[in-house]
């Protein structure tokens, strides 16, 4: 061994940045040059392993197997952390800042490599320690450097080591700080990903519409061959999405079962699971089924699976399943935590998916029952019309019977007859309001029957009040009109307008006394609306009714109103038709003091 080698030779991963990476090559060429050192490398922890990411000073070196590797054949190289902390490092001698291992202590073969340099008569063992371990502030282990080949084959006296120390604290420092630079910035790339991931998979229409969108940023943000998403539904589960090369991994209902095990667990400890060839984070099942996933594992070609559940609440509702290659880096402690609010995340999107889906569900079912309503509605009118009208006609026929009756009659019989016919016709004239009603109200629930197009309503609204005027027999005089000179042009149905025009008008001549007017309002309202209102100084409208107003065939609880015939859906058929039209009605009254209708329109 030549005491007066100097570094020749610098290999590093791309693990960190250039900059890092060059404080990185500074800090090992350090403790080389100014330690006296051969060799030099720098490892850090991901996951649960330590991974070497930079060597300096040699060209090759020799494994524990006695295995002769190049520089770049050494770097991913990788060590259990719980096999440095509990065989290695629990076996050094403290030495501050460096910690000195003999060879002497057992179990050393398992770890390591050592310079390839001949050691003959050296004080130095070739299977000797020297390293550095780097802990951040809650003492976890996060880096490690280790030194080999002392270039005058002596073990660092008590005199020496102060000034080793103070090179070696510099370069944990360096190291720490190039670790936490890595975090960072992992942590930032990983978190730009899950921001975009799931701003698209909250715009999305379906669960698999969700994983779809997102699938192909989840593979490229972690390294991923395949991804799976599963969703759990009674005993069974639903495939969400195979993405990757997932089509080409056949699960056996041992591995689902072993998986959907797992993600409920998971879920109820808010973590997620990695288990791999070498790596393994929170697998707490069975050690059988632990064999059986690794040898799926081994059988399938990957490194490891990462399992995060799926879920909100306290309800597991899947799993998303990340398949990584052999030979892929372990997880990371910062992958997996973002990986875990991705799942929640997703999990709830998933739950708010089903929610809706389960709500057009029930909103579709409801549309169905309310269009066999109609179609019922509908039908049971048409078929009341023909025996009405069978009954009108006759009627009409023995009216005109009775009065062409001639010769004596008893008075009080034929005042009888009268009252009966006329109570007759009555009658027959209240079922033919409540067929063509029903037959309106049907009619609303057909999306065909009120086609909408631009249109003017000011001489519509004229025409509709002269209808109801003379519906309810009632003069010019009772109805103040107020229309704009200007025209007033909605989209809307004409036939439609004039219905709800027709009803509010009646209605309002019907409950007021014949002596009080109506006002009837045309203007335009707020931007983009136009407002028609019909107010009246009758009976009024309590609170309490106010609120069952619109309902199908509700009828005043008022004494006086109840007076007057009706069934009950014109207000329902204003409110319907109103809303087809995009538009609402409104109410405001008080019992004994007149009721305002205002329907607002949206405006061409």
């Amino acid at each position: 061994m030549d005491p007066t080698s100097s570094p020749t030779s610098w290999s590093a991963s791309d693990w960190s940045d250039a900059t890092m990476g060059h404080s990185l090559r500074l800090a090992a060429e350090s403790m080389c040059v100014f330690g006296g050192f051969l060799a030099a490398s720098i490892n850090v922890v991901r996951g649960d392993h330590l991974v070497t990411v930079a060597v300096a000073g040699i060209e090759r070196v020799i494994t524990a197997s006695g295995e002769i590797l190049g520089v770049d054949e050494i770097l991913g190289r990788t060590i259990p952390v719980s096999v440095l902390e509990e065989l290695v490092l629990a076996q050094a001698d403290d030495w501050g800042v460096l910690k000195y291992v003999p060879h002497t202590r057992s179990g050393l073969e398992q770890v390591g490599w050592r310079v390839d340099m001949p050691y003959d008569g050296s004080e130095w063992h070739p299977d000797d320690m020297l390293l550095v371990p780097v802990r951040d502030d809650d003492g976890r282990l996060r880096g490690l450097m280790a030194l080999d080949g002392p270039t005058d084959g002596l073990i660092p006296t008590p005199e020496r080591r102060p000034l080793l120390q103070q090179y070696a604290a510099q370069a944990a420092r360096v190291l720490l700080t190039a670790i936490e630079r890595s975090d960072l910035n992992e942590r930032v790339r990983l978190a730009e990903a899950a921001r975009e991931v799931l701003g698209r998979a909250a715009q999305s229409k379906s669960p698999e519409a969700a994983l779809r969108d997102i699938a192909d940023d989840l593979l490229s943000a972690f390294g991923l061959t395949a991804l799976r998403g599963t969703v759990f539904e009674s005993t069974d589960r639903h495939l969400l999405l195979d993405a990757g090369s997932a089509s080409g991994l056949q699960h056996s209902p041992s591995l689902t079962r072993i998986g959907r095990i797992a993600a409920e667990r998971l879920w109820r400890q808010q973590q997620v699971a990695v288990l791999g060839r070498t790596q393994t984070v929170n697998s707490d099942g069975a050690d059988a089924d632990r064999a059986l996933v690794r040898a799926y594992i081994e059988e399938s070609g990957l490194e490891s699976i990462l399992i995060a559940p799926l879920g909100a609440g306290d309800q597991c509702l899947g799993a998303l399943a990340m398949y990584r290659v052999a030979g892929a880096p372990p997880w990371t402690e910062i992958e997996c935590s973002v990986v875990q609010e991705i799942g929640r995340d997703l999990g709830r999107i998933l739950s708010i998916s089903r929610a809706l889906g389960l709500e057009r569900q029930a909103t579709e079912e409801l549309r169905e029952v309310d269009a066999y309503k109609s179609r019922l509605i509908a039908t049971v009118a048409h078929e009341l019309k023909n025996p009405i009208a069978a009954v009108r006609a006759n009627l009409d026929e023995a009216t005109q019977l009775s009065s062409e009756l001639t010769g004596p009659t008893d008075p009080a019989a034929d005042a009888g007859l009268r009252r009966s016919l006329a109570a007759m016709d009555r009658g027959v004239h209240r079922l033919s309001t409540l067929v063509e009603e029903l037959l309106l109200l049907a009619s609303t629930a057909d999306p065909n029957a009120y086609p909408v197009e631009p249109i003017e309503v000011t001489d519509l609204v004229e025409t509709a009040v002269g209808h109801a005027l003379e519906g309810a027999g009632a003069g010019r005089s009772r109805v103040r009109l107020e229309l704009p000179e200007e025209p007033v042009p909605v989209i809307g149905n004409a036939h439609g307008i004039e219905i709800v025009v027709v009803n509010l008008v009646s209605n309002a001549l019907k409950y007021s006394p014949a002596d009080s007017p109506v006002t009837v309002r045309l203007r335009h309202g707020e931007p983009h609306e136009v407002e028609l209102s019909v107010i009246d100084e009758g009976i009024g409208i309590s609170e309490a009714d106010q609120a069952e107003l619109f309902t199908e065939f509700f009828r005043s609880t008022n004494p006086a109103a109840l007076e007057q015939p009706g069934t009950g859906l014109g207000l329902t058929i204003v409110d319907r038709i109103v809303r087809r039209h995009r538009g609402r009605v409104t109410v405001e009254s008080e019992l004994g003091c007149g009721s305002a209708f205002r329907v607002l329109l949206p405006a061409r």
